[in-house]
């Protein structure tokens, strides 16, 4: 083997410091490379577990929609289409009462007949306001006391309605316009008014006028025994006056007692 020239051994220390710089540097990136690599699985089973933390969460995120929609469903829709609680209540406005539009025309007329239980529209125990709804016409009197008589406004004249304990119990007719169901009433006389109720009428002395007599008519109806009609008849066998009324109302001859 040639021996090599002194000359010759710096270069080859040079090639070999070399050698060993660049198998170094070489190392070093394999490393680095590799550290890469090992650490990217970490990463990505890291965001899979992400993934996996937020479906799980996605059945409760359901089930608060569910919620949502059931409550939205119970709401109630106010009148102007809001959505209201459904145990809130929702004002609503009464229709007003009918209004009355009274009249200027006489209460009653030839066609108004008196019964035993009233007058036309009017029954015993209505009160004043309600006779004059029923009628459409005021009534005027003399009240307010426990017992006063009212009339209607615009007549007919011979008409009086007695209030006793503030509802209307009985109807004085001294005029001959108005007369019973049956036709009877003032200028009929007393043979005639025994015909019309032959048996079911009494004839009585006057209470208080010797020379009159009064005929006392008594339903038969059931539940109509507490009412009366009285004629009152005057010396010359003519009816003057009947009324007609509840027990014992009618039966004060001088009316209100």
């Amino acid at each position: 083997m040639p021996r090599r020239s002194p000359r010759q051994l710096p270069q080859l220390v040079a090639v070999v410091i070399a050698l060993a710089v660049f198998t170094a540097a070489c190392g070093g990136d394999s490393d680095s490379t590799s550290s890469t690599d090992t650490s990217a699985p970490s990463d990505t089973a890291d965001a899979t577990a992400g993934d996996d933390s937020a479906a799980a969460s996605t059945p409760d995120s359901a089930d608060a929609s569910d919620d949502s929609s059931a409550d939205s469903s119970s709401a109630t829709s106010a009148p102007d289409g809001s959505a209201i609680d459904a145990d809130t209540t929702v004002a609503t406005t009464a229709a007003p009462p009918e209004t009355v539009v009274f009249t200027t025309e006489p209460a009653f007329a030839a066609n108004s007949d008196v019964t035993t239980v009233g007058i036309d529209r009017v029954t015993f125990g209505m009160t004043v306001e309600q006779a004059e709804n029923a009628l459409a016409v005021r009534l005027e009197g003399d009240g307010p006391r426990s017992c006063h008589y009212v009339r209607p406004s615009h007549g007919p004249e011979g008409v009086e309605l007695m209030v006793t304990d503030g509802t209307i119990e009985r109807v004085d007719i001294t005029t001959d316009l108005i007369t019973t169901r049956s036709g009877a009433g003032v200028g009929l006389t007393k043979g005639a008014i025994f015909d019309m109720f032959e048996g079911r009428i009494e004839t009585e002395a006057h209470p208080t006028n010797p020379a009159w007599e009064q005929m006392v008519f008594t339903p038969a109806d059931e539940g109509d025994d507490q009412f009366r009609v009285i004629f009152e008849i005057g010396g010359d066998g003519v009816v003057k006056q009947y009324r007609s009324g509840r027990v014992p109302m009618v039966e004060f001859p001088n009316g209100c007692p």
